[in-house]
């Protein structure tokens, strides 16, 4: 009876520690796969930052070129290098361990890109219009539109409703109004 019962507790005993062994290794590999994941968001991070900065630099000695030399010609090399970079990024998101993940890193791509194409405008306009780049900033006005409409979409809860202050605000009323209607008031120095 006594060997019945260590066969029995034996037979028991197993299973259960087969499942141990397999619980183990599960969480093994999981905890492998979040270390890989982590150092894939870690890279993507500091790739994003980089970027980022590449970029906010590529669009001051824009503003600053444009004002000085060819203005087309200045134009143009830069918004090629700040797209070049922007690709890159958009390249990153394929990249992503996850669905969720790379939706996200999407609309923030697409965020930059409206944000770019914001900057773009306002170099243009300063630089001063003229029958060439009266066009360009057109494009660049209804591309940071485009753009900045289809990613509000996609933002999470606080990030639409930081969207709809943006866009309910009096600085963007005063962005979108028609020429003839906007009250520049000059600074008072």
């Amino acid at each position: 009876m006594e060997y019945l019962r260590r066969r029995v507790v034996l037979i028991a005993f197993v299973p259960g520690a087969a499942l141990v062994l397999v619980a183990l290794v599960i969480g093994i590999f999981l905890v492998q796969q979040a270390n890989h994941v982590r150092g894939l968001a870690d890279e993507t991070a500091r790739a994003s930052n980089d970027v980022t900065r590449t970029v906010v630099g590529l669009q001051e000695r824009r503003g600053h070129a444009l004002l000085a030399g060819d203005r087309l010609a200045e134009y143009t090399g830069y918004t090629q290098r700040i797209d070049d970079a922007i690709a890159g990024l958009r390249e990153l998101t394929r990249a992503a361990p996850d669905a969720e993940t790379a939706y996200q890193q999407n609309t923030a791509v697409d965020l930059l890109v409206a944000t770019e194409g914001l900057y773009r405008a306002d170099s243009l306009a300063l630089a001063g219009l003229d029958g060439t780049t009266r066009r360009l900033f057109t494009d660049a006005v209804g591309g940071y539109r485009t753009t900045l409409s289809s990613a509000a979409g996609r933002l999470t809860q606080s990030g639409r409703d930081r969207y709809e202050a943006l866009v309910r605000g009096e600085d963007w009323s005063t962005l979108t109004a028609p020429a003839a209607s906007r009250s520049w008031s000059s600074p008072a120095w």
